[in-house]
């Protein structure tokens, strides 16, 4: 059943917009012909656990995604067991509220604070059960974690469109972080039909897209396992496939017209429409997008002129 409290203060997810400077998948990839089915993730599917009355569904669906990615390549941990780590750990790192999170802070504190497992840093029940009156526990467990226990970097992340072909594309690569709606037919039998008024926000994981079009997803309540028509609304989706270096360049691609270079000078310039800096890369980047076709060959200049600051530039010819 869904916790009356976790309905109460609107469920786990605040559905902030991206950022500008985020990665989106369909920007960064080629999506290739829409696939019938998408990959199955469920072979690879890691321990359940669940969060109960917590508002740390963010964080849960974050790692999940993380240990089944672990599984299917064989990471074990120091003793040799499957990989799980620690949502708790997660949840404070990213400041998860009562009230919940957005998808970006815990992937951004996974990837840059990095997180232990779990046998390090665990929930009690009274936290699971009663998460607003043992708040002052989260960053005492925390605190006492050993410090030479190893933090496990959770890697890049962007934002997938939710669209059938984009998620079935990035399914490949892992399993997607998704933000839903849900109401009173959330613990349906059987397909849960469309949510239009939710009653709370919800972050899960995605594991396959159906022939049907349904999806089928891991949950961190019970019971775990759902399938949601083929129709349910996807607010949000979040992708953990490695990112290339040059993502942002890549991403930036409409909006560089010229790349320029100036003379006896080893980096190049990416300068987009407006004359505004987009991006300075070494040489090797520069053969490596131009290969690509994502530039054209640089104009060597004998001066750069920076006359409203670095982030203008202009360029006198040579």
């Amino acid at each position: 059943m869904i916790d009356q409290k976790y309905i109460q203060r609107g469920g786990g997810v605040i559905l902030n917009p991206p950022l500008e400077t985020d990665a989106v998948y369909e920007r960064v990839f080629t999506i290739g012909a829409e696939p019938a089915e998408s990959f199955d993730w469920r072979p690879y599917r890691p321990l359940f656990e669940t969060q109960r009355a917590t508002f740390d569904c963010t964080c849960f669906s974050r790692t999940n995604c993380g240990e089944y990615v672990g599984v299917k390549a064989g990471i074990k941990d120091h003793n040799g067991n499957e990989i799980n780590f620690s949502d708790l750990h997660l949840a404070v790192e990213a400041n998860n509220t009562l009230n919940g999170n957005d998808l970006n802070n815990p992937s951004e504190a996974f990837r840059k604070k990095g997180i232990v497992l779990q046998v390090f840093c665990q929930y009690d029940n009274d936290m699971l059960d009663h998460p607003a009156g043992t708040w002052a526990k989260r960053k005492q467990k925390v605190a006492a974690i050993p410090k030479d226990a190893k933090r496990y970097s959770g890697g890049n992340h962007s934002w997938v469109a939710a669209t059938k072909a984009a998620m079935k594309d990035a399914l490949q690569y892992s399993p997607l972080q998704i933000a839903v709606g849900l109401d009173n037919s959330w613990n349906n039998k059987g397909i849960i039909p469309r949510c239009e008024n939710p009653l709370a926000y919800h972050a899960i994981t995605l594991e396959k897209i159906r022939k049907d079009g349904a999806y089928q997803i891991f949950d961190s309540g019970v019971p775990e396992e759902k399938i949601l028509a083929s129709n349910y609304i996807i607010y949000q989706a979040k992708s953990f496939r490695d990112l290339p270096e040059t993502w942002k360049i890549i991403q930036d691609n409409k909006k560089i017209m010229k790349t320029i270079k100036k003379k006896d000078a080893s980096e190049i310039y990416l300068i987009g429409s407006d004359n505004y800096l987009r991006h300075i890369v070494n040489m090797h980047t520069y053969q490596d997008m131009l290969s690509a076709g994502i530039i054209t060959p640089f104009v060597e200049v004998d001066e750069l002129v920076y006359p409203l600051g670095r982030n203008i530039l202009h360029y006198v010819d040579a």
